[in-house]
C-alpha cells in the first residue's frame, strides 16, 4: 500500500477518502519521513478580510522556502474549499489561492508530499480543485496486516508477526494504535502473534456498518465504480 502511495505522491497531491478512523490522518505521517504541517478549517478560516488567504499563502511559502523538509496535510478539505456555488466572495478567493499553490507544487515536481482528507468524493463541484488531486479511496488499499505493522513502526512498537489474528482485521487504525500501546506497556517486549491473539478483541464492527449505511444514503456523491467497491469492502468487515 505505502509503496504505491509514495509513488503517487511524487506526481501530485493525494486526496484520501474514507470514514473516520481508517487512517486518513495516519497515512500522511507514514508516507513522509518529514514533519507534517496540518491545515484545518479552524486554523485557516478567519472572519477578517484577506486573513484566510494570507494564512494559506504563508503556509505554502514556508514549506517551499524551508531548509527543513516538511509535508502538508489538509484535514476535511471540504471545510476549507467549499462548493463552487457559494455566494461568498471570500470562498472564491480562498479557492483561487489554494489552486494556485497546488498547481505550483505540481509544476515544480512535487518537492514535498501534499495530502488532503475527506469523508466523500464529490466534496466540491470545483473541478479545478479535484483534478489537481490523485483520488485515493482508502478501501482500495485496505490491508489489515500492513496497517498493523505500519502503525507499530510509526509508534516504535516492536511486533514480530507476519500475520494478524482474524479479529484484528476488523479494527480501524485508530483502534489498533490504542491496543498496541496497551499491549506494549503491559508486555514490555516485542509483541508476537500469540500476544495479539490473546488480547480480547471486541469484533463489533458497527463503524463499518454505519459507513455502509451512510454510503447508501449518499451514493450520489460517488462515481458508480467507487461506490460499489466501497460498499463491497466495508460490508465484509
Amino acid at each position: 500500500m505505502l509503496s504505491i502511495l509514495k509513488k503517487y505522491a511524487r506526481a501530485a497531491p493525494l486526496l484520501l477518502i474514507g470514514p473516520a478512523g481508517v487512517g486518513k490522518s495516519f497515512l500522511p505521517r507514514a508516507l513522509s519521513n518529514s514533519p507534517v504541517v496540518v491545515l484545518t478549517s479552524a486554523a485557516v478560516r478567519s472572519p477578517y478580510h484577506g486573513e484566510s488567504e494570507r494564512i494559506i499563502r504563508d503556509v505554502f511559502e514556508i514549506i517551499l522556502s524551508s531548509d527543513v523538509q516538511l509535508s502538508i496535510h489538509i484535514d476535511e478539505l471540504s471545510s476549507i474549499v467549499v462548493p463552487r456555488d457559494t455566494q461568498y466572495s471570500v470562498d472564491v478567493s480562498i479557492r483561487g489561492v489554494f489552486n494556485y499553490y497546488l498547481q505550483r507544487f505540481i509544476d515544480e515536481g512535487m518537492p514535498t508530499v501534499i495530502t488532503a482528507a475527506d469523508n466523500y468524493y464529490m466534496l466540491t463541484d470545483d473541478e479545478a480543485v479535484l483534478h489537481r488531486f490523485i483520488l485515493v479511496p482508502i478501501w482500495y488499499y485496505w490491508d489489515p496486516v500492513e496497517i498493523v505493522m505500519q502503525t507499530a513502526a510509526m509508534y516504535k512498537i516492536c511486533v514480530e508477526a507476519s500475520e494478524v489474528p482474524e479479529g484484528w482485521r476488523k479494527l480501524r487504525p485508530r483502534d489498533i494504535v490504542k491496543i498496541l500501546r496497551e499491549l506494549w506497556a503491559e508486555k514490555g517486549k516485542c509483541l508476537t502473534y500469540d500476544d495479539l491473539e490473546q488480547y480480547p478483541i471486541n469484533t463489533e464492527t458497527r463503524w463499518a456498518a454505519e459507513y455502509v449505511e451512510w454510503l447508501k444514503e449518499h451514493r450520489h456523491l460517488f462515481p458508480p465504480a467507487l461506490y460499489s467497491r466501497a460498499v463491497a469492502t466495508f460490508s465484509h468487515i
